[in-house]
């Protein structure tokens, strides 16, 4: 059966349905209307998204192929119609940072899971869920679809969408596409009263909460730990921990667990997960209960090879996970190399929770003595942030290809030109601004890395913090590499 529905937005998809919602089957996206984007936000404190404010104002209207979109700065855009590969991937211009709209009758009130990939927020009829803006693969959420019309509306980014629903297998399930697991290190494979911890996406399609829910980690000794989760929202995902108990095995084993859900005796899923024994010089992942959100977080080491002089903490680029930041030193004698994660690979910035993120680690490897602190990209910039804030935690600070601010770095308007609401939004935006607190680099050494030709952080960023810092940082040094790019 083939339907075709439209709605208003900045960038509109025209839907054909591979089936019948109503019938159980999963649902491709064929066909789109497509029109560029209508506002702008990226970095800035300040989001103009002309589609929001005709939501706002009660002005959503369906536009047709052809049909012209007036924006507020005088531009006109027109729909125009784009197919997708056949197999309901989209790669179209006119998909960076705009919307997608999929609207559908079904003939029955249902949940359904939700796959999409290639956008930042998707509307549910109205209801926020979360993203996938880096087409990780690994959101799939519970949506409730209602009986009549329904409306999927999709904030785009990177110039690609691809999104299908289909039935839930089970009314919740784990979901092993997410999970955060530690390496099991030889050394420690016995019952020494160390914590190790996992994590793992629970999905509840259900509409309504569950209350008593536990997950049983059980290792191939038989041996087991019972983590209590908690209440589970309607529809909803949940990344719950868990405990993994101790068992032995040789380095370079994988040892796989099996993950219970259950309600007392009751069942809801199993699955499996495997664990490598680790070797101790690593690359190691060790997990962690955070203090922010009892989440499972983790962080990625490589041992001193000799007696242990220093701590190096590094954080992440965007793009690079923490396993992945480890891994790229060599071993040293006389230092141990820290990675923390930044929620993700491309986190917070190491802003907000990313900086109290890179605080934990530090405080769980390092708590009694200063650290170097250093990282790349994003992480160049996060290691101003960390330092700017915490500069009585370390002995010296080492960006490479780092951006100052988000107004240097990406740009944006005026705050205070929006008057007495400006002003707010620039006092929140204060964080950010590294230069602010440049005092705190008051006996802190620095030296800054960058590429000359760099085309992602441009090399003004490390020629503002030089100057800027001049005669505030001690044996303050830049090295910018003659013709070198972003990655060198």
């Amino acid at each position: 059966m083939m339907m075709r529905f439209l709605a208003y937005a900045a960038c509109v998809v025209l839907v054909t349905l591979s089936c019948d919602p109503a019938r159980g089957d999963e649902l491709v996206m064929r066909e789109a209307l497509a029109v560029s984007a209508a506002g702008g936000g990226g970095r800035s404190p300040v989001i103009t998204d002309a589609i929001q404010s005709h939501r706002a104002k009660g002005e959503w209207k369906a536009p047709g192929e052809g049909d012209v979109l007036a924006l507020p700065t005088g531009f006109r855009q027109v729909w125009k119609k784009i197919e997708s590969d056949g197999n309901g991937q989209f790669e179209n211009g006119a998909l960076y940072g705009g919307y997608a709209i999929w609207n559908f009758e079904s003939d029955t009130d249902k949940v359904m899971i939700l796959d999409a990939v290639g956008h930042s927020t998707v509307w549910v009829n109205g209801v926020m869920r979360a993203g996938d803006l880096y087409e990780y693969g690994t959101i799939r959420i519970p949506v409730q679809i209602k009986k009549g019309a329904n409306e999927l509306m999709f904030l785009c980014g990177r110039g690609r969408l691809r999104a299908t629903l289909r039935e839930p297998e089970r009314t919740v399930t784990l979901d092993t596409g997410n999970t955060t697991l530690p390496h099991l290190l030889a050394k420690e494979m016995k019952d020494d009263g160390h914590s190790r911890w996992g994590g793992i996406v629970i999905a509840n399609s259900s509409d309504s909460p569950i209350e008593r829910v536990a997950i049983t980690c059980t290792a191939p000794d038989g041996s087991s730990a019972t983590t209590p989760v908690g209440q589970l929202l309607a529809v909803s995902v949940f990344k719950a921990p868990f405990e993994i108990p101790a068992v032995r095995g040789q380095a370079g084993a994988e040892i796989e667990f099996r993950l219970t859900l259950k309600d007392g005796d009751a069942v809801y899923d199993t699955r499996t997960v495997k664990c490598r024994v680790a070797t101790p010089d690593g690359p190691n992942n060790r997990t962690f209960r955070s203090r922010i959100d009892g989440s499972v977080q983790y962080y990625a080491e490589r041992p001193a090879t000799g007696d242990e002089e220093a701590m190096i903490l590094t954080l992440h680029g965007a793009s690079v996970e923490a396993r992945g930041q480890a891994a790229v030193y060599a071993p040293k004698e006389w230092a141990r190399v820290v990675a923390p994660t930044n929620r993700g690979k491309f986190g917070f910035d190491w802003e907000d929770w990313g900086r109290i993120d890179a605080m934990e680690v530090l405080d769980i490897v390092s708590p009694d003595r200063k650290a170097i602190l250093t990282g790349h990209s994003m992480g160049g910039h996060g290691s101003w942030q960390v330092a700017s804030h915490y500069p009585d935690r370390f002995v010296a600070v080492g960006p490479s290809a780092g951006w100052v601010s988000f107004a240097s770095y990406a740009g944006y308007p005026n705050l205070r030109a929006y008057g007495g609401a400006g002003r707010i939004l620039e006092r929140a935006a204060t964080p950010s601004d590294t230069l602010l607190m440049k005092r705190n680099f008051y006996n802190l050494p620095a030296y800054i890395l960058h590429g000359s030709e760099d085309d992602n952080v441009p090399v003004e960023q490390a020629f503002i913090m030089r100057k800027e810092l001049d005669g505030i940082s001690p044996d303050l040094t830049l090295h910018s590499q003659l013709g070198a790019g972003h990655w060198w």
